[in-house]
């Protein structure tokens, strides 16, 4: 009913609904003998996305920095030069805009190995406090960006408050990248955190690593920021191990009728083969080795082997 009037999203009401049970149980058994609506059924948010996101080509992500960063324009009160900054911050790091919003200089440490920077648990959505590593174009970047700050200064004033869906968008249309496509919309979460996650699988990065460095609980929400295509696909079946040699294999598609197949006979030859030496490969012996053939029963061998070996009497 709710959903109906409000035209809310079942993401929402699914929220609210958490929130209410919630509330209820605490109020057992002191104040309520029972929760009434302990068989609530949550809905399924799958089928009613309201907000599809989109990760940005490598290509859109560069155009999309170099744009803000020759711009002259102010956006949210952001000069191009640091809006590029927040976006390649947002990009290199996975960071969500309230955790970006919370460093300063101190939340950074360069003289590691690896260098790190640190999201404190008060600012973490998971309420755990992170410690990530930092990519090697970023540490040279945050040397001259962190040269003139105080140590408890933010790099980024008043970020949690401010549009960045916005600056994003007007930076798009300002590089003539679409802000939304049949895909999704790419906003200020979209173009950094969902291009991170995407790009780490995209390079290599296992599923696992992608989920710890996103700090997901589950690995299938790591999965929802993960957006891999037909030609994702295609560069993955290109990357499975070839060999060279395959190319030079001819294989029979069926025997005659009334043929029988000898033993040694497998039904495919490389060009390598029938010039009797063994296999090319090194395969384990007891595959390899062929039993050798009894040599041709004689006639007197015959005899002497019946003779040997003579048949029972019969009887009337």
């Amino acid at each position: 009913m709710i959903q109906e009037q409000d035209n809310i999203g079942l993401k929402t009401v699914n929220h609210y609904s958490l929130a209410m049970k919630g509330f209820v149980n605490w109020m057992v058994p002191s104040r309520m003998p029972r929760n009434p609506l302990q068989e609530l059924e949550l809905r399924n948010a799958e089928t009613d996305v309201r907000h599809q996101r989109r990760a940005l080509r490598p290509e859109e992500f560069t155009c999309l920095i170099e744009t803000a960063r020759y711009s002259k324009r102010t956006i949210q009160y952001y000069d191009g030069e640091t809006r590029s900054r927040i976006y390649l911050l947002s990009f290199l790091t996975g960071l969500r805009r309230a955790e970006i919003a919370s460093l300063t200089p101190e939340s950074f440490d360069l003289k590691t190995i690896p260098p790190t920077l640190v999201v404190e648990a008060a600012t973490s959505k998971r309420r755990k406090k992170d410690v990530l590593p930092l990519h090697d174009v970023l540490v040279a970047m945050l040397k001259e960006w962190l040269a003139d700050l105080a140590p408890n200064e933010p790099l980024f004033p008043k970020l949690a408050n401010r549009r960045t869906w916005l600056m994003v968008k007007l930076d798009l249309k300002a590089a003539g990248i679409p802000y939304r496509t049949k895909d999704g919309v790419a906003d200020f979460h979209a173009a950094g955190r969902h291009t991170y996650i995407t790009e780490l699988l995209r390079n290599g990065t296992s599923l696992v690593e992608a989920r710890e460095l996103a700090r997901h609980a589950d690995v299938k929400m790591t999965m929802n920021y993960t957006h891999i295509g037909l030609e994702d696909w295609a560069k993955a079946v290109q990357n499975l191990p070839t060999d060279p040699k395959w190319l030079q294999m001819r294989c029979i598609s069926g025997v005659p009728e009334g043929h029988l197949q000898s033993s040694d006979d497998t039904g495919c030859h490389s060009d390598a083969a029938g010039s009797g030496d063994t296999s090319p490969c090194d395969v384990s012996p007891s595959v390899t080795h062929r039993q050798k053939k009894a040599p041709p029963v004689t006639d007197g061998a015959k005899w002497r082997r019946r003779e040997s070996n003579p048949r029972p009497a019969t009887f009337p």
